[in-house]
């Protein structure tokens, strides 16, 4: 079967005709669901601006309240913070000038029991070479005592330097 001419023309404008027509269809189709689409779009702006602007707001309008008071309680904390520092420094600073006083006072303790014992280890042996035995056993009484003593001093100088 062969078609004439006519009838090919015929049949091309036929196909284009239901090409045109499905495409139609397919854009009602579109804008059907464009339609929609639009309308859920709407009603969550709609939602948007009833719920979550008012917060914004709300969340704004506070923070520029309490952005000044912020600001004064971070300089009033930093004012404190270098009150305290130099306060810190005061107290560091006495504490070392006694520790220091205390170091000095403690040497001249030893240095003052030192000539003391040396001192009556000296009367010791006059007493000694005065009385004879009795004073040798005095003697060694007090040789003793000064080598506790010195013993007890040498221990204290140790413990402050391994504390200093």
């Amino acid at each position: 079967m062969h078609l004439t001419t006519d009838q090919e023309i015929l049949i091309c404008v036929a196909v284009v005709a239901i090409s045109a027509l499905m495409q139609a269809i397919a854009m009602i189709v579109s804008a059907t669901g464009v339609m929609r689409m639009k309308k859920r779009v709407q009603a969550l702006t709609d939602r948007m601006e009833e719920d979550v602007l008012p917060a914004v707001k709300t969340v704004r309008d506070i923070l520029e309240d309490a952005a000044p008071k912020l600001k004064d309680a971070t300089d009033e904390m930093l004012e404190v913070s270098r009150a305290v520092r130099r306060q810190v420094d005061h107290v560091n600073t006495a504490l070392t000038d006694i520790v220091d006083r205390t170091h000095t006072q403690a040497h001249r303790v030893d240095e003052t029991l030192s000539m003391v014992l040396g001192g009556i280890s000296r009367a010791g042996g006059l007493l000694h070479s005065a009385t004879g035995g009795t004073s040798r056993k005095m003697g060694a009484v007090m040789t003793g005592l000064r080598v506790g003593m010195e013993v007890f001093q040498s221990r204290r100088k140790a413990r402050e330097k391994s504390k200093g």
